[in-house]
């Protein structure tokens, strides 16, 4: 993957993030919360990333 496409990725999932977080907060939903929902969501993405890898798969 290109270095682009990897700051494009890292830019795109910050702003959902960002997004997702104004919607929680009128939810008042604290921040360690948040930031366990974060984690979570890091752990499957780099998780699928790195199977989709070491398995082989082209996506795209």
């Amino acid at each position: 993957m290109s270095q682009t496409a990897i700051l494009v990725s890292i830019v795109s999932i910050l702003g959902c993030l960002l997004l997702a977080t104004r919607g929680l907060a009128a939810r008042n939903i604290n921040f360690s919360r948040t930031a366990t929902m974060a984690l979570i969501w890091l752990a499957i993405i780099v998780g699928g990333t790195l199977f989709a890898t070491w398995a082989g798969l082209h996506i795209g």
